[in-house]
């Protein structure tokens, strides 16, 4: 029943913001990793989904603007050219520095990698360019 002199529309509103209001009380929001941007004075950030099959890797290969990774499910390996491999599990990020070469492979041979890349690319470069 709506209650006297209130529209139907304003009831519609007073429980989408009550709804709304219960929603926003349960987001939780968790900064992963910050890290000082490089000079990208033009460009566009992109969002990337990224899978990789079990046992999959991609070829060597750098970008030219910074890389902040994420891993929502299984694990991966980033191996930068001249420094220790970085192992990555579910719910760890790490900030790929701009043209660093590495290749990245899931060491896992039954699961799936998921993995989420925001990439800031400068005006008039590709996203990714192959090791020489």
């Amino acid at each position: 029943m709506i209650p006297r002199g209130m529209r139907p529309s304003s009831l519609i509103l007073a429980a989408t913001v009550a709804m709304a209001s219960s929603a926003a009380a349960q987001i939780s929001r968790t900064e992963l990793v910050r890290a000082p941007l490089d000079r990208i004075e033009q460009g566009a950030g992109a969002i990337i989904r990224v899978e990789l099959p079990p046992g999959g890797a991609t070829d060597r290969h750098r970008h030219p603007g910074q890389e902040y990774v994420y891993v929502v499910s299984g694990s991966i390996v980033i191996e930068p050219d001249g420094a220790a491999p970085v192992a990555l599990a579910a719910g760890q990020a790490r900030v790929n520095p701009a043209n660093e070469v590495h290749r990245v492979r899931n060491p896992s041979r039954r699961r799936a990698a998921r993995v989420i890349v925001v990439a800031l690319i400068p005006q008039g470069s590709p996203a990714v360019i192959p090791a020489e």
